[in-house]
């Protein structure tokens, strides 16, 4: 069992717009503008205050903001939000994960001044970052993170490997050792496959293969394959117990519409056993524990398929 005073790390999605098209991000389809039925909104400051008291705050050693559905950089008052966790603990490590690819110099010289640790993700160089990073270009995320790191930022350029960009790996590294990032890390990722779409739902680029999936996406095509995931992910990883990632971590995940959850893959509702078992409200933390134990007692007789999916482990 999860008692409030366990938890240690917080995982906040400021936002769940976003000004990127990922494909296989959950809020698209391959890139197609789709919601798959996640509300659009950002998490206020007013709001974050109704749900985290000032005394929990302070036992929390780190905070991850990394959108689930969306961006940081979409939610207005992000600068406001960080500045007042700090204040409130000021020993609390904050850590942000972000495209990059949006807002003026202002906003990155006031992220500057609070120091928090900034991941640009920067998928590749001028003519490869835009081909998975969609409605981002190269130019402009540099610059931001260039501005944030003048400004006194400490920021990690972080390059996903794809087919496509792993054989720019040596250059990027060498300029973001020119332009005073911390850290260059390679990311591993499962999402090198696949067809990517236009606005339109006109495939415009292949990710090592298409999955069969059409040249010009349809509604039809769309609801038939969602059902198709669903079924697979209700089925995978049959069988395996549970290693819960959120339990050993000690950590709870606060979406853009306030809900508390064991992790961030739990609360997108993304295969319908989740949908169909929640059942309770969680605006308070107190009700993101008793959400959490709840899973937790699930898990060792009827594990849920995403906790299966991502947190299955065998017993050697």
């Amino acid at each position: 069992m999860i008692q409030i005073s366990d938890i240690r790390k917080l995982h906040l999605e400021l936002s769940s717009f976003c000004n990127a098209r990922c494909p296989l991000c959950p809020r698209n389809f391959n890139g197609y503008p789709y919601n798959r039925g996640y509300e659009e909104t950002n998490l206020t400051l007013e709001k974050l205050k109704t749900i985290v008291s000032v005394d929990f705050l302070q036992q929390i050693d780190e905070i991850l903001i990394n959108g689930n559905f969306g961006d940081f950089v979409m939610n207005p008052e992000s600068v406001e939000i960080i500045d007042w966790l700090k204040t409130v603990n000021g020993k609390t490590f904050i850590h942000v994960s972000t495209n990059g690819g949006a807002r003026d110099r202002k906003f990155w010289q006031a992220l500057a001044k609070l120091g928090i640790e900034i991941n640009f993700c920067i998928d590749g160089l001028e003519d490869t970052h835009h081909l998975y990073r969609q409605d981002t270009t190269y130019e402009q995320v540099v610059r931001n993170a260039v501005t944030y790191i003048t400004a006194g930022g400490r920021a990690n350029w972080v390059m996903t490997r794809f087919d496509h960009n792993q054989h720019q790996f040596d250059e990027a590294r060498s300029r973001a050792n020119q332009l005073k990032f911390s850290n260059f890390i390679v990311r591993e990722t499962v999402r090198n496959t696949g067809s990517v779409y236009d606005r339109q739902g006109k495939r415009i680029f292949t990710m090592r293969n298409n999955n069969n999936f059409p040249a010009q996406l349809t509604d039809t095509f769309i609801q038939k394959q969602l059902k198709v995931d669903n079924m697979i992910g209700l089925h995978s990883n049959k069988g395996l117990a549970i290693a819960c990632e959120s339990a050993a971590e000690r950590s709870l995940y606060i979406g853009a519409d306030g809900k508390i959850d064991a992790c961030c893959y739990l609360s997108g509702n993304l295969f319908s056993d989740i949908a169909e078992y929640k059942k309770v409200n969680t605006n308070t933390v107190e009700q993101g524990i008793q959400w959490f134990n709840q899973i937790l007692e699930k898990n060792t007789t009827d594990p849920l398929s995403m906790c299966r999916l991502m947190c299955g482990s065998k017993n050697d």
